[in-house]
């Protein structure tokens, strides 16, 4: 399983990653696995446990050694919660799709759509576009970024090196991306970056919304390369009046309307 010298240099004098390794083979989660840790070694302190076994599971997810396991959020819908925070979102219809890169998710993936240009949301997306050999779409001012990984990326920030990747194909407000019984529309919603987009389902009212919007009054931050605040503002009051059944943040919590 683990092929990284560094890695494997931790684990031979590391107690708790060897644990770890082990109930990965079980494919628990990461509560799971704190919680055998803890009763593995009583004498230690529960706290230090659950930091230093997560610091330890987000080295591992970096080095594409372990799979996160996702949760289902609808039918054909699953959500996978990157060690770093953001959502990667993965849909099982006739074409795959994944909204957003922010896991190695070890599945079959045809296309991915990538929401915003942020590191965290592209994290693994040179990867998953070798092994898939899938397209990558993005909106129109997003393509420069992904491509040339220019300071709108927030290279600074990644917790691994990036690669550029080439982007297939650029959408634009209104267009759709059909993947078999979803069909999504493509919203142009700028505010956290220039060139962000939404997806939404019009049918299933399921609405991908990267960074834009998290639910009520809450949106991306402005403050980054080419973020603005007077268009996060305009683009929370239109995905607002949407009204989604299922909202599908980059972050936080999905969100199911009451």
């Amino acid at each position: 399983m683990l092929v990284d010298a560094e890695t494997n240099a931790t684990l031979k004098t590391n107690n708790l990653g060897y644990e770890i390794v082990k109930l990965l083979d079980g494919k628990k989660k990461k509560e799971d696995i704190q919680q055998a840790i803890i009763s593995k070694f009583p004498e230690v302190e529960p706290e230090k446990i659950k930091r230093d076994a997560e610091e330890f599971l987000k080295k591992l997810e970096l080095k594409g050694l372990v799979e996160i396991i996702p949760e289902k959020v609808f039918e054909k819908i699953w959500l996978f919660r990157s060690e770093v925070g953001s959502f990667t979102y993965y849909i099982d219809d006739e074409k795959k799709l994944l909204v957003d890169a922010g896991v190695l998710v070890k599945r079959k993936v045809d296309l991915i759509v990538i929401t915003h240009c942020h590191f965290d949301h592209i994290l693994f997306l040179n990867e998953l576009k070798k092994i898939n050999r899938c397209r990558v779409i993005c909106g129109r001012k997003e393509k420069e970024a992904i491509e040339k990984l220019n300071e709108k990326v927030l290279l600074d920030r990644s917790p691994k090196a990036l690669l550029p990747t080439k982007v297939d194909r650029v959408v634009k407000e209104g267009d759709f991306i059909n993947i078999g019984t979803f069909n999504f529309k493509v919203l142009e919603t700028p505010g956290h970056t220039n060139g962000s987009i939404s997806l939404f389902e019009e049918k299933a009212e399921i609405l991908f919304s990267g960074d834009a919007w998290f639910g009520e009054n809450y949106q991306g931050r402005w403050i980054y390369p080419s973020g603005s605040k007077i268009e996060s503002e305009r683009t929370l009051e239109r995905l607002k009046k949407l009204n989604p059944k299922i909202l599908c943040p980059g972050h936080w919590n999905v969100v199911f309307r009451e």
